[in-house]
């Protein structure tokens, strides 16, 4: 496999860091400074020398009226709003009329691991609702759990659900 890969596969790197690394000479193989494209094994010894980049993780409280991302010209984003230093990002996203806790990292290969459908994580969000959904055709009496458990279905199904009933 490529050196870049192998890096990624570890956890080191996301492929394009690795290969800004590689650029940079601070990946050896084997004591040879290694080249993009280079194929390694298992049996290889490869190194990353020099200063590693300093991972840093926020447990950010987003509140009502901020975007998490992509916020076109005028409004307010997570990024735009300069509360942490670039290249800092969200890892998901939450509505701008929502509030609560983000993850805000500046480690890009972590949002691949927690975003993608291919790794099956669960996503759980507890909803307060100001409509009365007792007309909603549902067993449990919860309000809030019927909501829940719509939003889980339609991310399981990876599309919006029709509501029940509508």
């Amino acid at each position: 496999m490529r050196v870049n890969k192998f890096l990624a596969d570890k956890g080191y790197a996301t492929r394009k860091g690795a290969d800004t690394l590689i650029l940079d000479g601070k990946v050896f193989v084997n004591g040879a400074k290694a080249v993009l494209g280079m194929k390694v094994s298992e049996q290889d010894k490869v190194e990353v020398r020099g200063n590693k980049k300093n991972i840093q993780y926020f447990a950010y409280y987003k509140p009502r009226g901020l975007l998490t991302s992509s916020a076109p010209e005028g409004e307010m984003d997570i990024k735009k709003s300069k509360i942490f230093p670039a290249p800092f990002f969200p890892v998901g996203r939450l509505d701008k009329d929502s509030e609560g806790l983000i993850i805000v990292t500046n480690d890009g290969r972590i949002t691949e691991r927690l975003l993608n459908p291919l790794h099956s994580h669960e996503k759980e969000y507890l909803v307060t609702v100001d409509k009365n959904l007792s007309e909603t055709p549902a067993v449990v009496g919860s309000k809030e759990l019927i909501l829940v458990c719509h939003a889980l279905l339609s991310l399981h199904h990876n599309r919006a659900l029709p509501w029940p009933g509508a």
